[in-house]
């Protein structure tokens, strides 16, 4: 993987954070969950505060994903790449062709925090 630095961004990098989890994305009724398009759109609008001046990648793209939690490494992921999405940053995500996902492990009483960096491959 080969990519200059005005290709790559920190686009999020919070503390504290609730992270949406997949598993809990339906209600019984097959209904998004208000807590998950809750979530679902605090990453959106912290991706927004952090990058709204910024145009959209060009495809393809990488994403380079730290968190810290608790939680399965699979359930907030799909949420996550849904807002940099909707965010704008990238038109699909389809073109994410490489995406690495590094898990520091906390207990359950421990603040989630997460830290991702999206750049063009």
């Amino acid at each position: 993987m080969t990519t200059n630095d005005s290709d790559t961004m920190i686009i999020l990098d919070l503390d504290n954070v609730i992270l949406p989890r997949v598993n809990d994305r339906y209600n019984k009724n097959f209904s998004l969950k208000a807590s998950y398009r809750e979530g679902k759109e605090n990453l959106k609008r912290e991706i927004l505060n952090r990058c709204g001046n910024i145009k959209c990648f060009k495809a393809p793209h990488y994403v380079d994903i730290e968190v810290g939690t608790h939680l399965d490494i699979d359930s907030c992921i799909k949420p996550l790449i849904d807002s940099i999405q909707e965010s704008g940053l990238i038109e699909n995500d389809k073109n994410i062709l490489y995406l690495n996902v590094v898990k520091r492990p906390l207990k359950r009483n421990e603040k989630n925090w997460i830290k991702v960096k999206l750049g063009e491959l």
